[in-house]
């Protein structure tokens, strides 16, 4: 719904409404990002504030911009088959009424890696952003997904797979949680979804599953 090159604009709201501890990349109230760089920071950082910028941004015309974004994602989860589904904000914050399931997440992703700037920004491995109207530089941003972050020099990568992406996740009531394309080495490709992961390493472990799940 949205133009990739068009201007947005962060809101204090949108900056501040991250969840506890949320994840973010730092935005500022008034700083302007186009809604490439937007989903970008969204899709490979985790930044929470993304979510809510391109939602205030896409419905402006709306009385409640992000709450009829919301109903849009709503909406949008039904007309896909995610019947199991349902959303109350924009960037994954836990509520009890906003949850989902393994299925659904596959769905959406099956979906979504149909729309060619979403299947490339999922499979990026570094990036940055440029200049705005509020800094003349960023600080290096994360790759939050450690089959593609550089740094983990491919440690968790499933032998025999080129990792085509997709999302991390966390909150500490679901764990961790990683959605994963990946296309074996007869060229097929697979989608794994692993949801739930806890206990003292879940960080490493969410990885060691989706490998076990792929190699299956």
């Amino acid at each position: 719904n949205g133009d990739l090159n068009a201007e947005m604009v962060a809101s204090a709201e949108a900056v501040a409404d991250i969840g506890d501890g949320g994840s973010n990349i730092g935005i500022m109230p008034g700083e302007v990002l186009t809604l490439r760089h937007l989903l970008t920071a969204m899709l490979v950082s985790s930044a929470n504030e993304s979510a809510n910028i391109i939602a205030e941004n896409i419905c402006a015309g709306s009385a409640n911009p992000r709450q009829e974004f919301i109903s849009l994602m709503n909406r949008r989860a039904m007309e896909l088959g995610a019947l199991n589904t349902h959303f109350v904000n924009t960037c994954g914050i836990h509520d009890p009424d906003h949850y989902t399931t393994a299925k659904d997440l596959a769905v959406i992703a099956r979906h979504a890696m149909t729309l060619p700037a979403f299947r490339e920004t999922v499979k990026t491995s570094h990036y940055s952003l440029p200049a705005t109207n509020k800094r003349e530089a960023w600080d290096a941003l994360p790759v939050t997904n450690r089959f593609l972050n550089p740094f983990y020099g491919g440690v968790y990568k499933p032998t025999d797979f080129e990792i085509t992406g997709i999302k991390t996740g966390f909150t500490t009531p679901a764990g961790s949680c990683l959605v994963t394309s990946a296309v074996n080495d007869e060229g097929e490709e697979l989608l794994a979804v692993v949801l739930g992961v806890t206990g003292r390493d879940q960080s490493n472990d969410v990885y060691a599953c989706t490998t076990q799940l792929l190699e299956w």
